[in-house]
């Protein structure tokens, strides 16, 4: 599972113009840890950005994991990751409780 750790809610924005036509892309900081190798996962979490839907408002400072409509099934049925879209861990796991009809616990530390 990838985790997403979002610390603020400052956002960056990105403008130009290609074609005579204006653009605009916002960017919110995170830190992606699950990076695993040999089953355990990474020491240290990559920092990183995620594009943000135009005119939606960031993310609340917490931890999250990928919704499943950041996936599609594009060319040929290849499964492809499209716009990265988050939804809180705390939730993820109480959807996969309810349907697996199992308790989760995870009270993993905050990545340094």
């Amino acid at each position: 599972m990838i985790i997403i750790d979002i610390d603020s809610t400052v956002v960056k924005t990105k403008t130009g113009n290609k074609n005579g036509k204006d653009w605009k892309m916002t960017f919110q900081q995170c830190a992606f840890i699950g990076h695993f190798t040999d089953g355990f996962p990474a020491r240290n979490p990559q920092d990183s950005s995620i594009q943000l839907e135009d005119d939606a408002q960031p993310y609340a400072a917490g931890r999250y994991t990928l919704a499943s409509d950041s996936f599609f099934f594009g060319d040929f049925g290849r499964f492809t990751l499209g716009r990265v879209k988050l939804v809180p861990l705390k939730d993820h796991l109480a959807e996969l409780q309810r349907q697996l009809g199992v308790t989760i616990s995870y009270n993993q530390a905050k990545a340094a």
